[in-house]
């Protein structure tokens, strides 16, 4: 009787909690899984000695949150953990207490997305993140279905690891599928290993990475849905970010379904069309394919090239350094930092500074995105890094105190939960790509700038992991 009496009890408090729905989750490194795990409750971990890991949590609607809290099923937290409410709306650090890293917020936030970063915390094992509501209860979280099932398009852009199909599935706005050169006529078909219900999707209609790749790719605006038993339907998509969801005028059901781009909205540079992530619904849960295996081979793939270059230490690392090319003219000061995850994403940030006898002129460079391998040759990476940059400039008299310019590259995202304005508002949001080449000297770390495109203020850098 006292262990029904436990078991029922235990039953109404799980009863009771709020669910919330998220279909989107990402992390910057993944081992055992997607990382939707640690939000069920299940062990998660990113690849062994990763550092600076972050973990992305898209809400599918805004909620209040008075607490957060993430808990080990490894070491102990040995370095801080900082949180970010709507990428750089509200920056926090929590506060950690052996396995346990938590957040009470004096009062309720409303939080559409959470962002934790790991920092320097290595060989991380996530037992769970739990959220609260308002009145300091924990939510419970339904994530999508995962499936299994094959996806192939018509045309894919390049390079295939940012732009395969397969990204649609992935939760990372930095990785979408694009087509090559076309618009009308471009098809996607998907093959389920069993036989599905589709009710509606949901749709983030084009390149989802910032504002600025939004406008300047196509977008979709009609699809043709074809598949078994004859179904033969068609949908028209919104141009906006953020999430959409269309229901369809009938239920699918069957396990081949083939999407074909009838109509669509013009980007201003490129002729193809971005879609950023889909869902399935089936009436009660929404579902999509798994994209794991893609995932860990890419990661695999970059890592040999790593390994081949000799550089393979500074994978899933930081590295920190400055300018010290003494050949050719260089701020008085060029500090920054570069990291390179073996997912093929990157992160890049710094800091120059000029004097002259009247100001100093300080620019600061913020950038994400991907990075494509383009030679291993005598112990030399050659990288191509590509996404977008903000580069924010300040004069600063020398007789005043210098400017604080903080600014975050999580808020570099763009909450794509917030419709899109068609462009950057302080305009200095732009798509960049550039040449580098990375070489281990003398136990440094040289990154030498190609400099085929110039949007990059610096020469050499020589540097140290961080």
């Amino acid at each position: 009787m006292k262990k029904l009496f436990l078991l029922t009890i235990l039953f109404f408090l799980v009863a009771c909690k709020k669910e919330i729905s998220i279909s989107m989750v990402t992390a910057t490194s993944m081992q055992n899984g997607l990382p939707f795990l640690a939000l069920n409750d299940s062990k998660w971990m990113p690849e062994a000695n990763a550092e600076f890991v972050k973990f992305h949590v898209y809400l599918d609607e805004a909620v209040q949150l008075s607490k957060v809290e993430v808990n080990s099923c490894g070491d102990d937290f040995k370095s801080r953990i900082d949180m970010y409410i709507n990428f750089d709306e509200m920056i926090q650090t929590m506060k950690e207490d052996g396995k346990v890293a938590k957040y009470d917020f004096s009062t309720p936030v409303t939080a559409r997305s959470v962002t934790f970063n790991f920092s320097k915390n290595s060989n991380i094992c996530l037992a769970s993140v739990h959220l609260y509501d308002e009145k300091g209860k924990q939510f419970k979280v339904k994530s999508p279905r995962i499936i299994e099932g094959t996806v192939v398009a018509s045309e894919t852009g390049k390079p295939e690891a940012s732009y395969g199909v397969m990204n649609l599935f992935d939760s990372r706005y930095e990785y979408s599928y694009a087509s090559l050169d076309n618009s009308k006529g471009v098809s996607i078909n998907f093959t389920f290993n069993e036989s599905q219900k589709i009710k509606s999707i949901k749709v983030w209609n084009g390149y989802q990475r910032s504002d600025v790749h939004c406008v300047e790719n196509g977008r979709v605006k009609t699809i043709n849905l074809t598949g078994d038993d004859g179904y033969s339907e068609k949908i028209t998509l919104k141009d906006e970010m953020g999430p959409q969801v269309v229901e369809l005028p009938k239920v699918f059901s069957g396990k081949n379904l083939k999407m074909t781009v009838d109509e669509s909205y013009r980007g201003k540079k490129y002729k193809g069309i971005v879609l950023s992530e889909l869902r399935f619904f089936d009436g009660k849960e929404w579902f999509l394919l798994d994209p794991f295996s893609r995932i860990k081979d890419i990661a695999k793939t970059n890592g040999k090239d790593f390994e081949q270059a000799g550089i393979s230490d500074i994978l899933n690392k930081s590295l920190v350094g400055s300018d010290e090319d003494g050949e050719t003219p260089v701020p008085d000061s060029s500090n920054w930092t570069i990291r390179l995850r073996s997912d093929g994403s990157m992160f890049l940030e710094g800091t120059t500074t000029s004097t002259d006898s009247d100001s100093e002129n300080t620019s600061r460079f913020y950038a994400l995105g991907n990075y494509e391998v383009k030679s291993t040759e005598n112990n030399i990476l050659q990288v191509r890094i590509f996404g977008f940059l903000r580069e924010l400039k300040s004069e600063v008299a020398t007789t005043d105190n210098p400017e604080n310019m903080q600014m975050d590259c999580n808020g570099c995202g763009r909450d794509c939960n917030t419709l899109g304005s068609g462009g950057d508002p302080n305009k200095i949001e732009k798509i960049f790509a550039e040449f580098l080449e990375l070489e281990k000297v003398d136990g440094k770390f040289v990154v030498r700038n190609l400099r085929r495109s110039n949007h990059l203020s610096f020469n050499k850098l020589i540097m140290n992991l961080e």
